[in-house]
């Protein structure tokens, strides 16, 4: 893999292009793939899937023969997402639906705290795993604010959820089950309260209209006229989310 490795830096040197607008490509070995592939997320980047024994050679071919799709890729994954494949830990964490923003401080040792509006985190030079004790603390917030917000919309539609369920879905900011419980990602948190309000009120409709058709949208719109259209612009809101809270 060390091998395979430094030939994706030699084929990334060799373009003719400026350095920045070269992808940076990374290489992860994995037991269970059974095939090469080639994932874009915006912590990660570009990454590459290598499966056990495949040669370094194997990798560089599929590297060359994919490389046009990588550049349009990752072109694109800059638009939306300007520090993709760079984890950079936070200077300030803003929640709108709270009306707070916190400065992030990094200690050497010691625990977690609030203090005031300044966040102390302990920071050991684990990126990956300072994000993810981050992540913590948003869930946190997440379960004390988006339970509270949910009742409002509760209480006018007469809808309730048997539970509620604070989870860190990869591509979904929500969903309804069968057994009336809903589950609500914390990365809501960095949405604007009317995005926030629409997702919240879509899954409650869901405890009377498990589907997506006229009844339901209808059922949206008297409590929120141009919800479909609302609706619509919650997948922009992904943009909106750092790449250290999308880490796993």
């Amino acid at each position: 893999m060390r091998r395979a490795t430094q030939l994706a830096l030699e084929l990334k040197a060799a373009e003719s292009e400026p350095a920045e607008l070269v992808p940076p490509v990374r290489l992860r070995a994995s037991a269970r793939a059974k095939h090469l592939q080639i994932k874009v997320s915006p912590w990660a980047g570009i990454e590459v899937i290598v499966p056990r024994r495949r040669t370094p050679r194997e990798v560089e071919q599929f590297l060359g023969n994919h490389r046009d799709w990588i550049h349009k890729a990752w072109q694109r994954l800059l638009k939306e997402y300007p520090e993709a494949g760079s984890l950079r830990l936070p200077e300030r964490i803003v929640i709108p639906l709270l009306d707070r923003s916190w400065k992030v401080s990094y200690a050497d040792g010691g625990r977690l705290h609030e203090n005031g509006d300044l966040l102390v985190l302990p920071h050991a030079g684990d990126t990956l795993g300072t994000a993810l004790k981050l992540q913590e603390w948003l869930k946190k917030k997440a379960r004390e604010s988006l339970p509270a917000r949910m009742e409002r919309w509760s209480q006018r539609t007469g809808l309730y959820p048997d539970k509620i369920v604070i989870r860190g879905q990869a591509t979904r900011w929500g969903s309804c089950s069968t057994r009336n419980t809903i589950s609500l990602n914390f990365r809501l948190l960095f949405l604007e309260k009317p995005q926030i309000d629409c997702l919240l009120l879509h899954e409650i409709c869901h405890l009377k209209h498990l589907n997506h058709g006229k009844r339901f949208w209808a059922l949206m719109e008297k409590h929120m006229p141009g919800a479909r259209e609302r609706d619509r612009q919650l997948g922009e809101g992904w943009k909106d989310v750092p790449p250290w809270a999308l880490v796993k």
